[in-house]
């Protein structure tokens, strides 16, 4: 299989995500066209209560799990992850003969690249997955970067340049995850700028959940009821991840209830807020993080600015995010031809591709290379 090549017009790619914000998995059928992914199906199934309970206490950095409980849990997700790939199959009905592999970023439970022994840790066993399909599956896409001195992430700059880029006008591409990460795609330019932003939904879901709120705010209906305390705001953003030079990554490890809770009680007043003002806070600080950034590039007003993941539907913040470029076009990927909700799943399924196809992609994570070929291959 490795040595194949994939005819462009026939062969179909599943590309399966789950990312910080951990409430399931994405899953994305595709094949190309003259040199264009094209989404033909796509699934999105949410986690059992049972993986999502165990995932977030996995990733709570004041708890610690025993290596059977996680090795467990690498297998139910990678059974889960097979599973979503049946099920999108056998909906879209897609021969499976006619499926060349599926690329899984895996979930991530640990990103840690600032220590001694860097790593990112994601768990969802691809050889699970290429067993119980059938089909040649591609995972562990970041390793081989972390090896080399990259910090792993982001990874879908690449996949934004080859299909959203553009030569009549500077793109920007707002990945709104977990985490929220920036790809600039200048015109005629050699030269591709991508990193994580700071908080996506992390925070604001955390925050939903520990009053009572749901598992996220919908629409950010419940933060559009609160005030922006702006002290807090001014506070958070003086993080010193927000100070961090380029290449640079994050995640939960940074970004969690434990980090919001240390800020707050900094102040009785922040202590005693009301949990509509914190929220409203939370939204301001993931809009200002992504904007103030954005800003730092000095783009042309003609400019178009681009928003995918799940914080794509959190209509609230998306429009704090179009308020600060109120001359410039502010829309979804929904505009590009892919649904927000399926640009990372899409990517990882480009991203197999080049890996069977042997091809390097271009990195900005900040190690000896610049490009790369990335993930390694799970025969079925």
């Amino acid at each position: 299989m490795e040595g194949s090549t994939p005819n462009e017009r026939e062969d179909i790619f599943i590309g399966l995500m789950s990312g910080t914000s951990m409430d399931g998995v994405d899953a994305a059928a595709v094949n190309f066209v003259d040199n264009k992914l094209c989404l033909i199906a796509s699934l999105k199934l949410p986690y059992p209560s049972s993986i999502k309970e165990d995932l977030l206490k996995v990733t709570d950095v004041r708890k610690r799990f025993s290596l059977k409980h996680i090795a467990c849990l690498d297998i139910s997700i990678g059974n889960f992850f097979a599973a979503t790939v049946q099920q999108l199959i056998n909906e879209a009905q897609i021969a499976s003969a006619n499926i060349v592999a599926i690329g899984s970023h895996g979930q991530t439970i640990s990103h840690n690249i600032d220590k001694k022994t860097p790593y990112s840790w994601q768990i969802g066993n691809p050889s699970n997955i290429a067993v119980k399909t059938g089909i040649t599956t591609v995972a562990s896409f970041r390793s081989a970067d972390v090896a080399l001195g990259g910090q792993g992430a982001p990874l879908v700059p690449a996949f934004h340049e080859y299909q959203f880029s553009s030569d009549k006008c500077h793109r920007v591409i707002v990945n709104i995850g977990g985490i929220a990460n920036i790809s600039i795609l200048k015109k005629a330019a050699s030269d591709l700028i991508g990193y994580d932003t700071g908080p996506g939904n992390c925070l604001m879901d955390d925050w939903c959940r520990l009053n009572g709120q749901g598992e996220f705010d919908e629409a950010g209906r419940w933060a559009q009821s609160g005030n922006t305390i702006v002290p807090l705001l001014d506070e958070l953003l003086s993080g010193a991840y927000f100070k961090q030079t380029l290449a640079k990554s994050t995640g939960r490890e940074l970004f969690n209830l434990h980090y919001l809770d240390k800020v707050l009680n900094t102040r009785k007043e922040w202590r005693n807020a009301d949990a509509r003002d914190v929220q409203a806070t939370l939204v301001e600080l993931t809009s200002r993080s992504v904007t103030e950034e954005i800003k730092k590039h000095q783009l042309e007003l003609t400019s178009e600015i681009y928003i995918c993941g799940g914080g794509a539907s959190n209509r609230f913040l998306v429009k704090k995010i179009r308020e600060e470029f109120p001359s410039q076009q502010v829309k979804t990927t929904d505009s590009l031809g892919i649904h927000p909700d399926f640009v990372e799943a899409a990517a990882f399924a480009w991203l197999a591709k080049q890996r069977l196809l042997g091809s390097p992609i271009k990195l900005v994570t900040g190690g000896k290379h610049n490009q790369l070929v990335l993930g390694g291959i799970y025969s079925a």
